[in-house]
C-alpha cells in the first residue's frame, strides 16, 4: 500500500487487512492488491475473482482492477471454440456464477460485523473475568491471612488466660 507511514511507504507485511477497502487505495503490487482483497473477502465470508483490469498503454502497469465476488454475475454460454479447421465443441464448465447480488453481500457484511462485534465482546469479557479471577485469588489469600492471625490472637489469648 503506498500509504506514507513515518515518511515511508507500507509494505506487503504491514497493510491492515482489518482496514475496510476505500476508493483510491493503493498498492505497492498487483500480487499486494490480491492477497489484500483475497484476506478481505475471506474475513467477509466469500471468495474473490479477477474482474476488469485496465493498463497504462506506456508502462503496462495496472491502473485500475476490480476484484468481484466468485459468484458475481453470468457465464457467457458460449462452448464453441474457433479453430482453423472447424468449430470444436468444450465440455460445459460447472456453473459457479450464480448472479451474486448486493443483497448477498450486504448480508454477509452485516453478519460478518455482527460477528466481529461478537468477538470483541468475548474478548472483552475474557479480560474482566481474568481481573475478577485475580482478585477473587487475592482475596482468598488475605482471607487465610486473617483467618491466620485470627487463630495466632486466640492462641495468645488462651495462654495468657492459663
Amino acid at each position: 500500500m503506498l500509504d506514507l507511514y513515518e515518511g515511508r511507504e507500507l509494505g506487503i507485511h504491514e497493510i491492515d487487512i482489518n482496514v475496510e477497502p476505500y476508493v483510491g487505495m493503493e498498492f505497492e503490487s498487483e500480487e499486494a492488491a490480491m492477497m489484500y482483497y483475497d484476506a478481505y473477502a475471506k474475513r467477509l465470508g466469500f471468495i474473490i475473482r479477477v474482474g476488469n483490469c485496465h493498463r497504462s498503454g506506456r508502462e503496462g502497469s495496472v491502473i485500475s482492477q476490480r476484484f468481484l465476488c466468485n459468484k458475481e454475475g453470468f457465464r457467457v454460454n458460449n462452448n464453441k471454440t474457433r479453430n482453423t479447421r472447424s468449430l470444436e465443441v468444450r465440455k460445459p464448465r460447472q456453473i459457479t456464477r450464480e448472479g451474486c447480488t448486493d443483497e448477498k453481500e450486504k448480508k454477509i457484511r452485516e453478519l460478518s460485523t455482527e460477528l466481529s462485534r461478537a468477538n470483541q465482546q468475548i474478548a472483552q469479557c475474557q479480560e474482566q473475568l481474568k481481573i475478577i479471577l485475580k482478585y477473587i485469588e487475592h482475596a482468598n489469600h488475605l482471607t487465610k491471612s486473617v483467618q491466620k492471625i485470627v487463630e495466632n490472637v486466640k492462641e495468645i489469648e488462651a495462654e495468657g488466660q492459663e
